[in-house]
């Protein structure tokens, strides 16, 4: 995670992510519903108990972050408006991320381990334009569900 907020950091820092980001793409996917005017993008999604929302406005990328409980153990989801992504991270006692279940905006599904805090493949499965739309692994730690348009 350390690796991706510095990553983040430093394209912010030099200017190189602010071009990036105003072209960035919205993507309304796994119940979640973007939209982007100018700048301006909101997104509005399910919270895990099926019965609440949660919604958030910013500048070109929104990533909402929800943290909660699952089966006792401590979990966050956050939802990435430029992939369309949905992950569903477990964590240890220690509070560090050890596994993720991310839902591509394509349906396909798939199991991470951060055993040596290698967040690549995860980045790159969430990028990923020809993710097959079919579950590639399933957990109960994240239950996205399917995806829906994308919207520009």
């Amino acid at each position: 995670m350390k690796i991706l907020i510095l990553f983040l950091g430093f394209f912010i820092s030099t200017g190189f992510g602010l071009q990036a980001w105003a072209d960035a793409p919205v993507f309304s996917a796994n119940g979640f519903v973007c939209g982007k005017k100018g700048v301006t993008v909101t997104c509005k999604g399910p919270l895990t108990n099926g019965k609440d929302t949660i919604t958030g406005t910013g500048h070109n990328v929104i990533y909402l972050t929800v943290n909660t409980v699952t089966a006792g153990a401590p979990t966050r989801y956050t939802y990435f408006s430029d992939t369309g992504c949905l992950v569903g991270y477990t964590f240890n006692a220690a509070g560090n991320p050890v596994a993720a279940v991310a839902s591509h905006r394509s349906g396909a599904k798939k199991n991470f381990d951060f055993g040596e805090g290698k967040y690549e493949p995860l980045l790159n499965f969430c990028a990923d334009d020809k993710a097959v739309s079919k579950s590639t692994a399933s957990s109960g730690a994240a239950t996205p569900s399917a995806p829906t348009e994308e919207k520009k």
